[in-house]
């Protein structure tokens, strides 16, 4: 029988302590973003949603794969339109810039309009992210106060 010299098993030791890293560091960023306090939106260029953090489903009502593949639009107030498609125009005009913040309703899954704070940062170039990353916060409560009730 045969054995493996000592360096290759040492280099093969190594390979194996990496991945484990890699996957464990994985893991702690998922599971951060996944319970953050503020919701984390990721969409493609022409807004569909490619994935929404436990945040967004927890505000919006909706499961993570009832979001997923839809267009960001289909949620929004139609009153909305010309905002929010100047706010994505501006996004893919610049790469690696945070976009202020704006606010839009997000029509929840119980029917009712949620006011979300929203700031978003085009990575479609970054070939770790390859999205446009929407970070929004509710603030319905406030919309509440100026409107009285929250029906948008």
């Amino acid at each position: 029988m045969q054995y493996p010299d000592p360096e290759t098993c040492e280099q093969c030791s190594r390979i194996v302590f990496l991945e484990q890293q890699a996957r464990q560091a994985y893991e702690r960023m998922r599971t951060v973003i996944e319970y953050t306090t503020s919701g984390v939106i990721l969409l493609d260029a022409e807004a569909r949603i490619l994935y929404a953090n436990r945040y967004v489903c927890e505000t919006t009502g909706y499961a993570s794969h009832e979001l997923v593949n839809h267009n960001w639009f289909e949620f929004t107030h139609p009153k909305e339109t010309r905002f929010r498609r100047m706010l994505l125009d501006k996004t893919l005009e610049r790469p690696r810039q945070l976009r202020d913040r704006g606010y839009l309703r997000f029509k929840s899954k119980a029917g009712i309009w949620i006011l979300l704070s929203i700031r978003v940062l085009n990575l479609l170039d970054d070939p770790n992210i390859g999205a446009i990353i929407a970070y929004v916060s509710d603030e319905s409560a406030q919309m509440s106060r100026y409107t009285g009730n929250n029906n948008g």
